[in-house]
């Protein structure tokens, strides 16, 4: 079994959050997602671009869904810029 590299919070945390799910199922499906990724950045076959495009287009409902549901929680709430202090986006590689 190879060490995952986070802190022993972050590794707890994430154990919850996979919510009864098998660890090999959840890192199966991260690499469903990497190999999808890197297939919609190297497409140039016109089959290849498709794929990519039908891959790309299911990404963006589901993060249509997030954004959704991260709205709907934060009604209400003040909303933070981006830039305002969240390591998050300082910490996020930019595509």
């Amino acid at each position: 079994m190879a060490r995952v590299q986070v802190t022993d919070e972050v590794w707890a945390a994430y154990r919850i959050a996979l919510n009864g799910k098998s660890v090999g199922a959840a890192l199966g499906e991260l690499v469903r997602r990497e190999v999808a990724s890197n297939a919609r950045r190297s497409a140039e076959d016109l089959q290849g671009i498709r794929l990519a495009l039908d891959d790309a287009r299911e990404l963006s409902r589901e993060l249509a869904g997030l954004i959704a549901r991260l709205e709907h929680a934060s009604a209400g709430q003040p909303s933070r810029r981006p830039d305002s202090g969240s390591s998050y986006y300082r910490t996020r590689p930019q595509f």
